[in-house]
């Protein structure tokens, strides 16, 4: 199905939901960060008759407060109707009814505990299927760190969707932390070394050392957990062109009077059991405007030639990323810069990671550092003495892996395993890619033009020495080209021949906001002159000829056609101007 034409005619019924829930299945194009969540098929998004829009369908489904059939069946109907795994639930799953614990610390410091319990479990039906979890938060816990508000994240919700290992670690944190260990009912005590297991444990004390405003300097981090000493600093990478990396020291708190043993040479091997992940604190957001609406984003990322995307996360919400780049700039913006975090490199193709990125419940993302434990005790054992980290032992350096959506940045940046031959294919396929971002404004909303078109005009409002290259200029021209033929198919009744223009006083606002737009953009002090006439004749020929195509395009869909010659181009690619 053509990604062009509009959500609203591309979205189907949603087989077992209330009327008014629709779904759509497309290509993910995105090569962003990406942190691993509960997802039943990917591609799929399911949206609520209020706009809201789902992941999963299992958290569509708890969400859809008019629904007539149970949880269960709604899933298992949606599932059926689309082809996806079909998931069922496990009343008798060992964790269902069981405590659990979330700890984590927030962005300003400060240690953060929610108390829940393990509603359901869901498994899928296949045989080698995958199982996830919903904890239902308590109310008064829920209620107090919603009073507490960590203003960047979101509300804690009533309930979240988790993955197999984070149930297990979470029911293991809950009676760790309440010292409820006993009994045939105990999870510390059923537990056994081939489930998946993944607790999050905060230090005892943590303080970050960030440079003064303005002053030049890097950040550091003192931590202690455990009656050890952690020390982090940031440093040029052992990885050779890497750029700055961050080291960790290890030292005992305990003068050596530990009862634990020592490992070789009398250095004490750091201490984390199985399962257990260290956090370290908040990698994003920093800001309210870290977190930005897709659409947003999308464009930012495009006119600072992908460079944001290397530094962006997705966050709860499917419709807002995270991004901690500079909107003047595209670089990573000062604050962010201050904390330690921002510093950590990706580990290569042949070694293993030592911190995760982790969302807390409020939506952050963290870095969490330690060994991942997949329920092979071998491996773990093996891992931990990869880590590395013990007391009075060498630094060792912090690494994360991206994962495979990251793939397109490491071949950009020249550090890609893939084979010649892949990374080539690769690279023709980059302009392709890079185009989608842009001709994604064919599908704006209303409500998408005003809050792409406010951002650039706060993004390229006028500053006293300030100075933009080229290609930032012509590729914001071109995104403000596209946005305002994207306004006059609004404003056209694409009803037939007849169309007429609306008089809605909101897209002629926009229209006056991009032509201001336009007018700053070609009056900003840049490297090359912008396009002849300011890019006026040709935002007049392209619009008009590009509304009828898409007028054309939104009849097509209507009648159950798909319009794939479409093609909204820049300008001459032999001109100064063009950003082909």
């Amino acid at each position: 199905m053509c990604s062009r034409i509009p959500i609203a005619k591309r979205a189907l019924p949603a087989v077992g939901f209330s009327p008014g829930w629709v779904f759509i299945i497309e290509e993910p194009k995105s090569t962003f960060r990406s942190i691993d969540a509960v997802s039943t098929s990917p591609g799929l998004t399911i949206f609520a008759p209020d706009s809201r829009k789902f992941k999963s369908v299992e958290n569509a489904a708890l969400h859809d407060g008019s629904a007539t059939n149970d949880i269960e069946t709604i899933c298992q109907q949606f599932c059926a109707h689309i082809g996806a795994s079909s998931y069922q639930s496990d009343p008798d799953h060992f964790l269902v009814g069981k405590g659990f614990c979330y700890e984590w610390i927030s962005i300003e410091g400060r240690r953060r505990v929610l108390f829940g319990t393990i509603a359901r479990c869901v498994k899928d039906t296949n045989e080698a299927g995958d199982t996830h979890f919903v904890v239902e938060y308590c109310d008064e816990s829920m209620s107090l760190l919603n009073a507490i508000s960590n203003g960047f994240g979101r509300n804690i919700p009533p309930s979240d969707e988790i993955m197999s290992a984070a149930a297990w670690g979470g029911c293991v944190a809950f009676e760790r932390k309440t010292h409820i260990r006993r009994g045939p009912g105990s999870v510390v005590k059923s537990i056994d070394r081939t489930i998946p297991c993944e607790s999050w444990v905060t230090p005892d004390v943590r303080e970050e050392i960030m440079p003064l405003p303005g002053k030049k300097g890097l950040p550091e981090m003192l931590v202690s957990f455990r009656g050890y000493k952690l020390a982090f600093s940031v440093k040029e990478s052992s990885v050779q062109g890497a750029g700055l990396g961050v080291f960790c020291r290890c030292t005992s708190l305990t003068n050596n009077a530990s009862s634990r043993g020592s490992g070789s040479n009398g250095k004490e091997p750091f201490d984390l059991k199985a399962g257990e992940m260290l956090d370290l604190g908040v990698y994003a957001p920093f800001r309210d405007e870290d977190k930005k609406h897709r659409t947003v984003f999308h464009l930012k990322n495009y006119i600072f030639s992908m460079s944001c995307e290397e530094w962006c996360f997705n966050s709860p919400d499917a419709e807002y990323q995270y991004d901690i780049t500079d909107d003047k700039s595209g670089n990573v913006h000062d604050i962010a810069r201050s904390h330690i975090m921002t510093f950590v490199n990706e580990c290569g193709p042949e070694s293993s990671p030592n911190v995760y990125a982790r969302l807390d419940p409020e939506g952050c993302v963290h870095y969490l550092m330690g060994v991942a434990y997949h329920g092979v005790w071998n491996d773990f054992e093996v891992a931990m003495k990869q880590l590395g980290l013990k007391a009075g032992g060498k630094e060792i350096e912090l690494f994360v892996d991206y994962g495979e959506a990251y793939e397109n940045v490491r071949v950009r940046k020249g550090y890609s395993s893939l084979s010649e031959q892949q990374q080539m294919e690769r690279r023709q396929s980059m302009p392709q890619y890079e185009k989608a971002f842009v001709l994604e404004i064919a599908q704006y909303s209303k409500d998408d033009l005003v809050r792409t078109v406010e951002f650039l005009l706060q993004r390229f409002c006028p500053e006293k020495g300030e100075q933009i290259s080229g290609m930032v200029r012509d590729r914001a021209l071109e995104v403000s080209w596209r946005l305002r033929a994207q306004v006059q198919v609004l404003q056209c009744d694409s009803t037939g021949q007849n169309s007429t223009r609306s008089s809605d006083p909101d897209l002629e606002h926009l229209l006056v906001s991009l032509d201001n737009l336009n007018e700053r953009l070609c009056a900003l002090p840049c490297d090359r002159q912008p396009p002849d006439d300011h890019g006026r004749s040709f935002v007049s020929l392209v619009d008009e000829e590009n509304v009828a195509t898409m007028k054309r395009g939104h009849a097509q869909s209507e009648n159950g056609e798909s319009d794939t010659s479409y093609e909204y181009a820049p300008s001459d690619s032999s001109s100064e101007g063009s950003v082909e």
